[in-house]
């Protein structure tokens, strides 16, 4: 099992990372000075006490990085992932001098909700409609999104982008992040 001491130290922080978007199980922080990378960090946006690192932490980011490697690999449209690291976030987690993150490329869209007119609600769901069938055609399934959820828009360029692969926590088999989405063990691979 991978640890932290494990993963490689990513060293190209911005001084004050920005969290851009929290989910209930993790953060979403912009965390180099060109803005060209996120980082997801599981945290539950409902913890009742300091943050810990908690064992299947590192190995929910790995399945989630593999999942997304294997849609970016093959022709679906995911921010491209970079790997597991740890990272320094001093200010946000004081008592962790490094945490385990997945980084990947950032995305400049939109989410559903914000749009209005109905000729762009129909073009993000035609778009949406169109990366589900990518996913569908190498047999895996997209069980936690829909044209309104872990989807981001950009519209200009007639582009939806299928965000967060994780598994959610109440997931009551306790599966890999893999068979979550309907595919094999992808450890050998990545």
């Amino acid at each position: 099992m991978t640890t932290l001491e494990d993963l490689p130290v990513f060293t190209n922080l911005n001084e004050r990372p920005i969290i851009f978007d929290s989910g209930d199980v993790g953060k979403v922080v912009v965390i180099d000075r060109q803005w060209r990378f996120v980082a997801k960090i599981l945290d539950d946006r409902f913890r009742e006490s300091s943050y810990e690192i908690l064992p299947h932490h590192i190995a929910d980011l790995q399945g989630e990085y593999r999942v997304q490697r294997f849609f970016y690999e093959h022709g679906v449209s995911v921010p491209k992932p970079e790997g597991i690291f740890a990272i320094p976030l001093p200010r946000a987690y004081p008592d962790h001098p490094l945490i385990p993150a997945l980084i990947m490329e950032r995305i400049d869209g939109d989410d559903f909700c914000l749009f209005h007119n109905p000729k762009d609600l129909l073009l993000a769901q035609s778009l949406f409609e169109t990366e589900r069938k990518k996913v569908y055609a190498l047999g895996a399934r997209l069980p936690d999104h829909r044209h309104d959820l872990n989807v981001l828009y950009q519209l200009l360029e007639e582009k939806a982008v299928l965000i967060d692969f994780g598994r959610p926590p109440e997931d009551e088999f306790n599966r890999s992040v893999e068979s979550f989405f309907g595919l094999p063990d992808l450890t050998v691979v990545y």
